[in-house]
């Protein structure tokens, strides 16, 4: 019994050297692990805590160059040129259409009957395209003068909005957005992480708070996560949401237009055009049935033939 209790006392003796031989391994990597490339440590305080100041260094710059990028894309798309109406163009059929006469109910009539069907199908079309013409004419009339995203939002938080509503919102933009804006790239300058690092725990502290808050605000949590497209447009989920119940007072297929879309087109309809103000202008809320429906301007045709036409030039992107 004794012999045998000596032989598992160095069996688990063994056990615990190479286990603590295997941790002190995995310390010695991770502490050489080269976080200039490749995937970001888990970004906790804990984690980044267990970080030489090379590795804290190295994260710091990643996080900055993000942070970059996207106030870069934030700009880039505070630039682009803000669409106060619909684009729609004729096509050549529709041109010809155009020129053709109108074709009465009474030419249908007298018509023999085979050519009827024929007749009331070219009607239709000359009409549609006229109606279409005449629809372009009050887009190009209702114009305003050339304004790009960013000059309608400064215009809006100023309180002067183009469009003659107060205290609305035409230029969506998310929390994150405002902070990009508003919180300089501190990480950036190699001497603020310099500075911090020789200051011991406490700059440390500092530092890693920094990493968290800067991380935060560009929304990363793991790793390099890009919310951010090349024009910097952020996805509003929870805006998304609204506006397709908000659509269900429409046509159903003007809820699967606005659902097909990318993420980057529907994100294009909030920033650069009135879509999100007409949609909201266009329902009301009924807290009782827990629905939306059409209110007066929404029961207008051309609302809704408006909203289909951003639909559709959002669809082109």
């Amino acid at each position: 019994m004794a012999k045998r209790n000596r032989r598992n006392q160095a069996r688990n003796a063994a056990r615990r050297q190479q286990i603590a031989e295997r941790s002190r391994q995995a310390r010695i990597n991770e502490a050489q692990r080269d976080y200039s490339t490749g995937r970001l440590p888990k970004l906790t305080f804990e984690a980044l805590g267990h970080l030489t100041n090379r590795q804290l260094t190295q994260v710091a710059g990643r996080i900055a160059d993000d942070y970059q990028n996207q106030q870069i894309g934030l700009a880039l798309r505070d630039a682009e040129r803000f669409e106060a109406q619909p684009t729609v163009r004729l096509t050549k059929y529709e041109r010809e259409l155009i020129r053709r006469p109108d074709i009465t109910d009474a030419e249908i009539l007298a018509a023999p009957a085979k050519r009827r069907k024929t007749m009331r199908q070219q009607q239709r079309r000359r009409r549609a395209a006229k109606k279409k013409a005449k629809r372009i004419q009050q887009y190009n009339a209702a114009l305003m003068e050339d304004y790009t995203v960013g000059e309608v939002r400064e215009m809006e938080m100023r309180g002067e909005s183009p469009f003659e509503e107060l205290g609305g919102r035409t230029v969506y933009e998310t929390s994150r957005d405002y902070l990009l804006r508003s919180r300089a790239n501190v990480l950036a300058d190699p001497e603020f992480v310099r500075r911090n690092l020789r200051r011991g725990d406490v700059g440390r502290v500092e530092l890693i708070n920094q990493i968290l808050t800067q991380a935060g605000t560009a929304g990363l949590k793991a790793g390099p996560t890009q919310l951010f497209g090349k024009t910097g447009r952020t996805p509003w989920n929870n805006q998304w949401d609204r506006t397709i119940t908000q659509l269900d007072a429409f046509d159903s297929s003007v809820r699967r237009k606005f659902e097909s879309l990318t993420q980057d087109q529907k994100s294009w309809l909030f920033s650069n055009t009135q879509f999100g103000r007409l949609v909201n202008n266009a329902t009301d809320y009924i807290p009782g049935e827990h629905e939306w429906v059409l209110n007066s301007l929404g029961n207008s045709p051309s609302t809704q033939q408006q909203i289909a036409d951003w639909l559709d030039e959002a669809a082109r992107k």
